[in-house]
């Protein structure tokens, strides 16, 4: 029987470690970062207020978005909303994602519907609802949320973060097909 030489001992111990080191690594260890190149999105798409909540009608209301609890949009402000029992607001609003913003692949921001109540001459803002959220893993997949208000059964809210441009899966669109009605965009420069 030949005994192996030093050199292939040696290389066969290197091959080794490193594949039984591919074992013991953390799934995190393979995830990609995030590119300087990626742009997101937060797609602000539906506010509804379904018949059998035991939420009451809203007026004069409008979306808040603000990121990292200091970048603050208003949608709506200057003209407000009803909702009513049983209605829907289209909304399909799109606010770019200022790469700065993003920390850890992590993105952290809240969308509050806000009412403004008229007392006695003056105008008051109040938030009627808060969906706080912290989305983490920002450059794994895209996601879409859904904001309920406590003991509801259905969103009040639905909003989707993602990688700007991209399509929901399942809902691809034919390449040149127009959506029905344009989307707004709000930008961040």
């Amino acid at each position: 029987m030949k005994l192996p030489s030093k050199y292939s001992t040696l290389s066969v111990l290197i091959v080794g470690t490193l594949l039984g080191s591919l074992f013991y690594l953390s799934p995190k260890s393979f995830k990609r970062e995030l590119s300087s190149k990626d742009q997101f999105e937060l797609h602000l798409q539906k506010m509804s207020l379904h018949p059998l909540s035991r939420l009451l009608p809203q007026e004069n209301i409008y979306l808040r978005t603000t990121f990292n609890k200091l970048h603050e949009f208003n949608y709506g402000k200057d003209q407000t909303w009803n909702l009513d029992s049983g209605t829907s607001i289209d909304l399909d609003m799109k606010i770019d994602i200022d790469p700065t913003w993003i920390e850890n692949d992590q993105l952290e921001f809240k969308i509050e519907i806000v009412k403004k109540v008229d007392l006695i001459g003056n105008v008051v803002e109040v938030t009627v609802i808060n969906c706080a959220t912290i989305s983490r893993e920002l450059s794994e997949y895209n996601r879409g949320y859904q904001c309920y208000v406590p003991g509801e059964k259905h969103a009040l809210l639905t909003y989707r973060l993602s990688k700007k441009g991209e399509l929901p899966p399942g809902n691809q669109r034919l390449i040149g097909q127009n959506s029905s009605s344009p989307s707004k965009n709000l930008k961040t420069n």
